[in-house]
């Protein structure tokens, strides 16, 4: 029999802090750390033991909220604000538990994802999860049977990297322009999936070079190597950017100004097309 084991409780904020079973309550959250979880090329997330190895899961990434709720909830909400009181991450439905009891959520460090295009196939819509943010104090909200509580988060830079929190803040400033534009091109292309479904032979003509231009439309996840539109270029530069905590090179920064370009100019004929 498998009788040793070693666990690890490092956590311990929902036992040191008495429970009120009267109502919502949250417990602190512990100081997290923002790391690479993986490297960006040769991507391999899944475990590489065998089956047949006694292991736990690590800790989920990111920062662990803990919160108690007096009674099973159907539905709750997970708000993060940065220090402006900006929601930057939502987190409801089956991502937010609502057990009655201790619940525990991990935020990510991310933001919300861009706009989806609804009109491709799932694993072609878009990202569910945003920009990574830069390191500060975060407020956790939670909102569950007509209560709110929040708590603090604080974010800190990976211990190991080299890069200034200014660094840090420019490669962000640089995604976030990324996912921007990527969320407006979806925005052109779900108006023009609704405008086909009414439009004359040559309205749709029309909508149709429009769209080459933003996207190749690729069918199915074997269709993903075709002549690459505005939104094939947004996804490929923002992978580069996103390498490190380095704000982009010479080349990126061409590329970066090269697409918004092409974006402002595309986001002008969509206006004069609708």
């Amino acid at each position: 029999t498998h009788g040793r084991g070693v666990w690890i409780l490092d956590d311990l904020a929902a036992i040191q802090h008495p429970a009120d079973p009267s109502r919502l309550q949250m417990f602190p959250i512990r100081d997290v750390y923002e790391w690479a979880q993986w490297s960006g090329l040769n991507t391999f997330r899944g475990g590489s033991l065998p089956s047949n190895q006694f292991v736990g899961p690590n800790v989920p990434y990111g920062a662990l909220i803990t919160y108690s709720l007096p009674r099973k909830e159907s539905h709750v909400e997970i708000d993060v604000l940065d220090s402006s009181g900006r929601v930057i991450r939502h987190i409801d439905g089956k991502d937010a538990s609502g057990d009655a009891g201790l619940n525990r959520v991990a935020w990510d460090l991310q933001e919300n994802g861009p706009v989806k295009w609804r009109g491709t196939f799932d694993e072609n819509r878009g990202p569910d999860e945003g920009v990574s943010v830069v390191p500060g104090t975060f407020t956790i909200r939670v909102r569950a049977g007509g209560e709110v509580e929040t708590a603090t988060a604080v974010v800190k830079p990976d211990p190991r990297s080299n890069e200034s929190l200014a660094d840090m803040q420019t490669q962000y400033d640089e995604l976030r322009q990324i996912q921007d534009e990527y969320s407006g091109v979806d925005v052109m292309l779900n108006g023009i999936d609704a405008r086909l479904k009414h439009a004359t032979s040559a309205e749709r003509a029309r909508l149709l070079a429009f769209r080459a231009l933003l996207t190749y439309n690729p069918s199915n996840v074997e269709d993903l190597g075709g002549p690459a539109g505005l939104r094939e270029k947004l996804e490929d530069l923002s992978g580069r950017v996103d390498e490190s905590y380095a704000p982009a090179n010479g080349p990126k920064l061409d590329e970066l100004a090269h697409l918004h370009a092409e974006y402002v100019q595309l986001a002008t004929e969509w206006r004069t097309l609708r």
